[in-house]
């Protein structure tokens, strides 16, 4: 990906208030939960673009919960 590119990325995020991090996680433990909470499917488990989803979809119902709960 070129310098360009990731800049665009990286602009359109953040005017849309979003914002990339780097979080070091366990690499067997995080698909094993994202399987059981129902936010990967068991075949899944090597793809990183689905596990990306499924962090993307469980971090939405944590966040959802909260403000249910606010």
């Amino acid at each position: 990906m070129s310098g360009k590119e990731r800049m665009r990325r990286y602009r359109r995020r953040t005017s849309s208030g979003r914002r990339c991090i780097l979080i070091e996680i366990d690499e067997v433990s995080l698909p094993e939960t994202l399987v059981a909470g129902g936010y990967l499917d068991a075949a899944q488990t090597d793809d990183m673009d689905a596990i990306r989803r499924g962090i993307e979809r469980m971090h939405s119902d944590l966040a959802a919960m909260h403000m249910r709960d606010a």
